[in-house]
Parts: structure tokens; C-alpha cells; sequence
């Protein structure tokens, strides 16, 4: 004898929210995980936890702005790092602003994150650093843009921790040929 299933509504309605919470927290998942790694970020950064991290502490940073006429030619900020995990975080002030920077350190101690100022209506971008063998400094280079106009820049950003010297600077970036006219 052959026994028949039938699926109740309750048994349907059931799979279907959990394939449509299954896809949701997919496709939202990097999403969330910057919300809440921001928020735990900030909340320690201001309660003075730094976290045991290669990167966490005191670190001053030096952005070259070369050309800028916004900015001078060479900007020296502080800012006390908090890591947790891989994940990285701390604020600064320039020029009576302050910006929050953020991101993740990966094995080979390569640093990627975004930096913005808490200005909506301030300057925000991205930005890569190599940590030295030492763990005391950090090179790599911002991509930066301006949310009042269209203005993008990219230059150098030096880092160097607390009670150490910055390394000399290197050539790090190069500019691209522009395209000829003649070009067809």
C-alpha cells in the first residue's frame, strides 16, 4: 500500500519564510555586519577599549595632498585604534572636524577600510596600508572624494605608531597617462 504526504499550510508557510529569511540575510549580510561592527567600534573607541590587536593604540598618521586646494601639502592626525578580531576602528580631528575611520587587517597584514567625516556633507573615501614587519608603520595610499562638490583626490597616507619615527616616504602612487586626443 502506498502512503500519500500532504504538506499542511502551516508546514508550507513555514519552508517559505525560511528560504525568504535564508535569501534575505544572504544578500543583507555584509550590510548588518558593518552596522554592528560600527557600532561596537564607535562604543569602545569612546569608552577607551582598544582591544590586544597589532593594530590597536596610539598612531599618528601624516596624508599627502599634493596640488590640493583644499588642503595643505603634507596633514598630520592622531588617532588611537581599537581592534576586535580583524575588524579595526577610531576617530580623529582635522581642522576642527572629526572623521571616523574604519576596517579589517587580513593575514598578510594588508589594511583596507573607509574613513568619512561625520559631516554628511564632508569629505569620505577609501583607503589601503601595508603593516610593516615591525608593526610600527604602515604605508599605503586614500582615495577620497567631496560630498559638497565633485572633487575626487588619491594620494599617500603614512602611518606610525606612538614612540616611533615615520619611515621615509616612498613613491607609492603613480598617475596614469591621460589619453591622447588623436586617439580613435
Amino acid at each position: 500500500m502506498m502512503e500519500t504526504y500532504s504538506l499542511s499550510n502551516y508546514t508550507l508557510i513555514g519552508i517559505l519564510a525560511a528560504w525568504t529569511l535564508k535569501i534575505s540575510l544572504a544578500a543583507f549580510s555584509p550590510t548588518i555586519i558593518d552596522f554592528l561592527q560600527s557600532i561596537l567600534i564607535r562604543t569602545w573607541t569612546r569608552l577607551g577599549i582598544t582591544g590586544r590587536g597589532r593594530l590597536s593604540g596610539r598612531w599618528h598618521h601624516v596624508w599627502y595632498a599634493e596640488g590640493s586646494e583644499n588642503f595643505t601639502n603634507a596633514n598630520t592626525c592622531t588617532v588611537t585604534l581599537t581592534q576586535i578580531g580583524h575588524l579595526i576602528g577610531g576617530f580623529y580631528q582635522y581642522s576642527g572636524e572629526t572623521y571616523c575611520i574604519s576596517g579589517r587587517i587580513d593575514k598578510s597584514g594588508y589594511v583596507t577600510g573607509r574613513w568619512f567625516s561625520n559631516d554628511q556633507l564632508g569629505y569620505g573615501g577609501v583607503w589601503g596600508c601595508r603593516l610593516s614587519l615591525t608593526g610600527k608603520e604602515m604605508h599605503g595610499f586614500y582615495l577620497g572624494n567631496s560630498m559638497r562638490a565633485f572633487y575626487g583626490s588619491v594620494g599617500e597616507w603614512i602611518w606610525w605608531r606612538e614612540g616611533s619615527q615615520p619611515a621615509p616616504r616612498e613613491l607609492l602612487i603613480q598617475q596614469a597617462a591621460k589619453a591622447s586626443a588623436d586617439v580613435d
